[in-house]
């Protein structure tokens, strides 16, 4: 009887046990399916997050989307051969190749079309502008897919500016804002009768000049416009009787808050004759003045980008091709006019120049087209010099290892 109950424990011990093992077992795999769910989700959100860090690139005249760059190859009938002050103007009849150039350098023509200036990728579309009448009179901002097919037209207007998810355009005839929703393409109209100035914190500052002798500057955030920030009347400004309109010379970022210089032009060199600097903090508050002195290099106030440093040195002109550092604000040398000459076979005297034809610094890469020129006496006007384009070169510029390596050339 002893044993009996003895095996009647045993039985129901190992019982329990392999209850208690299948139980863990049910527990431990729903453990492991929560966990591989959890891994699943979370990898989800992360390339969400990194495709919403792609969702947009900068508008410029080179963009870089996925580890490829896309710009507009120039020919010799993409513009003007011949202008003022080596300014030569846009033959907007002529088709250009989009290029996408990959991480290894290999170029890929993605179309041919009467297209040019800034571009913005966004959402697997590429945005540009193009021509919309044969006499090419005005533009017309469209889209395509990533291999340059389905084309979608919007309406007239040049893409000026980005925010995450959106190209901000500007319709020039008529000064209206607006913007196109890269995802759903629809176009929201912003702002009337102003002109975007520029994109800080995905906020649009603009300008409305509608009132006589008045400067305004606005801001429009989340596609809402939220007025005025600051106001400049020239009788404040300007001592001097002038009817000449007041300009927006250059606008950006420094040390956190904004800073703005103001100043008007007059002449047959369009140069500038009265100037102030302004600081204020972003919503316009704590709004300071300064004069500015020295009126002569306009370059000295740039506050990012690339630009041509013309300067005086024993007695001659030199031009360095130079860029603002985006973190440090320092201004850094590309190359000298020596080195442009060496590399390019240029040359530099009374009769020679070079202009600078596109630019944009992304990342550690800056990416420049240059024109070199030849005086051309039959097209000047007064002591004005024209220039008869001889050469253009792209290029681009490593700011790590100073490599150029060259794109095209004609």
């Amino acid at each position: 009887m002893k044993k009996e109950k003895i095996k009647s424990i045993l039985i129901l011990s190992i019982v329990s046990i392999l209850l208690i093992m299948l139980t863990g077992c049910g527990t431990t795999k729903e453990k492991n399916e929560e966990e591989k769910s959890n891994n699943t989700s979370n990898n989800e959100q992360s390339n969400e997050a990194k495709q919403d860090e792609e969702v947009t690139t900068n508008v410029a005249e080179f963009v870089k989307y996925k580890d490829a760059t896309y710009f507009w190859k120039l020919s010799a009938n993409s513009r003007e051969n011949t202008g003022l002050f080596a300014q030569y103007s846009t033959n907007q009849n002529t088709k250009n190749e989009l290029i996408k150039l990959d991480s290894s350098g290999n170029q890929t023509t993605v179309l041919t079309e009467k297209a040019f200036g800034n571009i913005c990728i966004s959402n697997d579309k590429i945005f540009m502008q193009g021509t919309e009448s044969e006499s090419g009179s005005y533009n017309k901002i469209y889209s395509t897919d990533m291999n340059g097919e389905n084309k979608k037209e919007y309406q007239k207007g040049e893409i000026v500016k980005s925010i995450k998810g959106y190209v901000i355009c500007q319709n020039n005839q008529d000064e209206n804002i607006f913007a196109i929703n890269t995802k759903t393409d629809e176009i929201v109209n912003l702002k009337e009768k102003a002109n975007v100035i520029d994109v800080i914190d995905n906020v649009i500052y603009y300008s409305d000049d509608t009132e006589s002798n008045t400067l305004k500057i606005g801001t429009i955030k989340d596609n809402k416009d939220n007025g005025t920030i600051a106001t400049f009347l020239r009788k404040d400004l300007f001592k001097e009787s002038t009817d000449q309109p007041m300009e927006i010379v250059e606008f950006g970022e420094d040390n956190g808050k904004i800073k703005c210089y103001i100043g008007y032009r007059d002449g047959t060199a369009h140069l500038l004759q009265d100037e102030y600097c302004f600081t204020m903090n972003k919503d316009g508050s704590n709004l300071q003045k300064e004069s500015v002195q020295n009126l002569e290099n306009e370059n000295d106030q740039k506050l990012k980008g690339v630009y041509i440093n013309s300067k005086s040195v024993n007695g001659k002109i030199v031009n360095d091709l130079v860029y603002v550092d985006e973190s440090t604000k320092e201004r850094k040398t590309i190359l000298t006019q020596k080195e442009i000459n060496e590399k390019f076979e240029f040359t530099s005297d009374d009769e020679h120049t070079i202009n600078l034809a596109e630019s944009a610094i992304i990342g550690n890469e800056i990416y420049v087209t240059l024109d070199y020129g030849v005086h051309y006496s039959q097209e000047d006007m007064g002591w004005r010099y024209a220039y008869k384009r001889q050469k253009t070169v792209c290029f681009k510029y490593n700011t790590d290892t100073k490599e150029i390596t060259e794109l095209y050339k004609f």
